[in-house]
């Protein structure tokens, strides 16, 4: 028998999955991002076990290993990264330290901008502005040389930063991602004057990272790629050294932002920041067909809350701006909003803000954990307001191999919350769940109807971890067609990635005149075209050697699109990837005019002023085959012989405790219904049906939950 397995390593939990012939088993253990390798092997080990089999068995028999995990952003985050120096065109020295108009609010959630905006600060530069030096070259806007590289300039800003420590180069010059000539020829002379340093000098090029126009993005995507480099392969190698001496042969492919996979000595850091997010995000595209064309993605684990947008069968096209921690890039990411809020979500009454409660940002992971994890934390979280509530046991949660402690978790939200407050225990552990649920149905209401979009023609995908424990609250204020979770919800998106297939993404910024002024059309599409045909060539290149023949790749192209006299940029969906008559042409000016409509009013047109296409952005991917969900049989009773008893919980919204039946999910059927209130625990979720709800379970044990 042969294996697959996916992994996808989280702010707090690391979730895996084996998938084989006859089933998916899966484990969920606590992350540690300074021992992943042991983290994994623990987790597979569970899984073998429950397969009956050695690991060195199970790994010894798996084809593959997809992998997703945040640690890119945690060291991003702590700073942790070598010695750069940048080089680039003389007078553009302090374009990534000035950066963007917004740039202090980039990353910043919504919630907090408004008191940030008297104490505003950028972000901390990864690159000490002395080690940011001039270079004379230049090229014009069309990639021609205007003035030839001062290689002797470049031979001696080099020597005196190598005797400054800098570990690794940058070269990012005006207008390279139209001519990389210069970028090429300094990465040369590097390698000559320093062939044997110590430390081989990585050479990182703009050009390379992101073939977009805008220096500061193009900048920054080459900063952060060599910033993590380094970091990153050495993680990587500790992770498959362990995996090896297990009796692992396979290939390990790591999940990227664009949600495709990509061998992982051939990807860059920048692209896979949001892989678990973005794999759930395709997951859902390949389930919708069963649950509706429009939904709404929410995956809510211990860290962050995502939120993804599939509209008429399709999701949201690739982030136009996307950011990463506080910096703008020129990377390509799927279109997912991350905010902090989940179970590990730490509260505290701000005492500069009138005493006011406030849920920060930050999670307390898997150590210390929540309050009631009993590991020394002091700072009182969601989960331990979920569990003060009675929504949680502190004897079944994550299967029982986590005990929580509920004195402890009373004690700490007493002293941190209620006591400053003048207000019971009770009262604040509700107050703390329904200000995190406000907050995440804020979230959802801004990337619907900002987009244009009505909430109530969504059905919700609830997944993650603590998505079905809060699902039917932070959609509260949606009012969606339905909410529908998963038997496998905790492990959703390591699931999800079993569907990926190896992808690329590449981008060329390329302006090109879709309409002149006057709404007159051009003679000919010829430019188009060899975009389109240029980036194909270059995906066929890199992907040929993985599919069995040419028309094996699936082609999608994006198009950022904008009318002559104004600066608002839309990037679509292209509904075609050739132009060969103006019909063709129209259709694809129809399309970005009704999604130009929905973003920004019917009002915002301006037609007379011509089209141009900015940039140009194809994914390619080898296909894979759908997967189908395993059906169960039908009831042939009841939902009673699932109920474990009653408990006490108090529900925030009605205010009040209520003796509610507690039933065991893995017990129930398909076809069984639960009237709300009632609560079905899993192994690592708990669902939680308020009243007016209620919870069917459909032959694929998906809970569909309606109002009553």
């Amino acid at each position: 028998m042969t294996y697959r397995i996916f992994i996808d390593i989280g702010g707090t939990f690391a979730d895996c999955v084996v998938i084989h012939q006859q089933g998916i088993v899966s484990s969920k253990r606590p992350s540690a991002h300074n021992r992943i390798g042991e983290v994994l092997v623990k987790a597979l080990r569970e899984c073998a076990d429950e397969l009956r089999i050695d690991l060195s068995e199970l790994l010894s028999s798996t084809e593959e290993i997809g992998y997703a995990s945040t640690a890119a952003l945690n060291q991003l985050v702590a700073r942790q990264g070598p010695k750069i120096g940048l080089l680039t065109t003389t007078g553009a020295e302090d374009a990534i330290y000035i950066g963007m108009g917004a740039q202090w609010i980039d990353g910043v959630r919504d919630i907090e901008r408004e008191s940030l905006l008297p104490k505003a600060r950028k972000p901390s530069p990864l690159i000490p502005r002395e080690l940011s030096v001039g270079i004379l070259e230049r090229m014009d806007s069309r990639g021609n040389v205007i003035r030839p590289l001062d290689e002797e300039m470049v031979r001696e800003q080099v020597s005196r930063l190598v005797e400054e420590g800098v570990q690794g180069f940058i070269v990012s010059f005006l207008w390279s991602f139209l001519n990389p000539s210069h970028e090429l020829r300094v990465r040369e002379i590097i390698k000559e004057e320093f062939p044997d340093h110590l430390y081989a000098l990585p050479v990182v090029l703009s050009s390379e990272s992101a073939s977009v126009r805008g220096e500061y993005q193009r900048t920054m995507t080459a900063v952060i790629n060599l910033f993590l480099m380094e970091n990153m392969r050495f993680q990587m190698y500790s992770v498959i050294e362990e995996l090896r001496k297990h009796g692992f042969r396979g290939q390990i492919s790591l999940v990227q932002n664009n949600a495709g996979l990509a061998d992982v000595w051939s990807t860059a850091p920048v692209s896979v920041f949001k892989g678990g997010p973005a794999a759930g995000l395709i997951g859902a595209t390949n389930l919708m067909k069963k649950y509706g064309e429009n939904i709404i993605t929410t995956d809510m684990g211990g860290t962050t809350f995502d939120v993804g947008v599939i509209s008429a069968g399709e999701p949201m096209t690739s982030e136009l701006r996307p950011v990463i921690d506080r910096w703008l890039i020129g990377a390509n990411m799927l279109e997912v909003t991350s905010i902090g809020a989940g179970s590990g979500t730490i509260f505290q009454v701000n005492l500069e803000r009138n005493g006011q409660l406030e849920a920060m940002p930050q999670s307390a992971g898997s150590v210390p954990g929540p309050a009631a994890y009993d590991l020394g934390a002091s700072d009182p979280t969601l989960l331990d307001a979920d569990l003060i509530l009675g929504y949680l046991d502190p004897d079944t949660f994550a299967g029982g191999k986590r005990k929580l402690n509920r004195d402890r978790a009373y004690r700490c939200i007493n002293e941190r919350i209620a006591r400053p407050l003048g207000i019971s225990v009770i009262d604040a552990a509700a107050r703390m769940r329904r200000m995190a649920n406000d907050l995440m149905g804020h979230t959802l209401l801004k990337e619907t109807l900002m987009r244009g979009f009505d909430p109530r023609e969504f059905t919700v995908f609830a997944y993650g971890g603590a998505g079905p424990t809060h699902c039917c609250d932070y959609t509260r204020v949606l009012d969606p067609k339905r909410i529908v979770t998963f038997p496998f919800s905790p492990v959703f998106c390591a699931i999800a990635s079993s569907l990926l297939s190896h992808s690329l993404t590449l981008s060329k910024s390329k302006p090109f005149l879709l309409m002149y002024p006057g709404q007159q059309w051009p003679d000919h599409f010829d430019a188009f075209n060899v975009a389109v045909k240029e980036l194909q060539a270059l995906a066929y290149q890199n992907l040929g050697t993985k599919s069995v023949n040419r028309g094996d790749l699936e082609f999608t192209l994006e198009l950022d699109m904008k009318f002559g006299g104004q600066v608002h940029v839309k990037r679509i969906v292209s509904p075609l990837l050739r132009i060969e008559s103006v019909k063709d042409a129209d259709l694809i000016y129809a399309t970005f005019i009704e999604s130009y409509k929905r973003r920004f009013s019917p009002f915002s047109l301006n037609v007379e002023g011509g089209v141009i296409i900015e940039a140009f952005t194809l994914h390619a991917s080898i296909p894979r085959e759908a997967a189908e969900l395993p059906t169960f049989p039908p009831a042939s009773s009841g939902p009673s012989r699932a109920l474990k008893g009653r408990r006490d919980v108090f529900w925030i919204y009605e205010k009040q405790w209520m003796s509610t039946p507690i039933y065991s999910f893995d017990l129930l059927s398909a076809g069984n219904l639960l009237e709300g209130p009632a609560i079905a625990e899993g192994a690592y979720t708990t669902y939680v049906i308020p009243l007016g709800y209620r919870f069917s379970l459909d032959r694929h044990k998906a809970g569909i939950i309606e109002k009553a």
